[in-house]
């Protein structure tokens, strides 16, 4: 059903495709890892 509604709303599949690249972004750059990654090899 949900599948269904994405491919029948054209601006609702921009619209969570736009906040899915956003989070992305945001959360999950690559220098945020490697921070994070630093930081536990480094404590």
């Amino acid at each position: 059903e949900s599948i269904l509604k994405l491919l029948n709303n054209e601006k609702l599949r921009l619209k969570l495709g736009k906040e899915g690249r956003d989070m992305i972004q945001k959360d999950w750059s690559w220098d945020k890892r490697a921070r994070e990654v630093i930081s536990e090899i480094t404590s």
